[in-house]
């Protein structure tokens, strides 16, 4: 937490730590994907590493993630109540909190379309 201001930072990738869970959605076309929703707004986007050889993935690292959604100024200004995937376009989500929707793209931080 930043000193002084009782809020989590969400402006660092170190910080993912410091989130609370609202909502996921896990992929159903197989991907191995899941998308997290948060109490502040910024969504999280996990994968499966690929495995080879029939190896087991290491025990806590079953998803991991190497982007924050939302971070850039771009999240929600509140919690995330709802995480939807796309049926067939299946890089897309929708989420839904603070009286607003957003459509996300998997790969980019920021919304590619916002309602207000």
């Amino acid at each position: 937490m930043k000193k002084g201001t009782g809020k989590p930072r969400t402006t660092d990738i170190d910080a993912c730590e410091l989130l609370n869970a609202s909502c996921f959605e896990i992929s159903s076309d197989g991907t191995n994907r899941m998308m997290i929703g948060t109490e502040q707004g910024i969504l999280l986007p996990l994968k499966k590493p690929k495995v080879q050889g029939g190896q087991q993935p290491v025990p806590g690292n079953e998803f991991n993630s190497n982007m924050v959604l939302g971070k850039d100024g771009e999240a929600h200004h509140g919690p995330i109540l709802s995480i939807s995937q796309h049926r067939k376009q299946t890089d897309l989500f929708l989420t839904v909190g603070d009286w607003s929707a957003k459509i996300w793209h998997e790969e980019t931080n920021t919304p590619i379309y916002s309602t207000t």
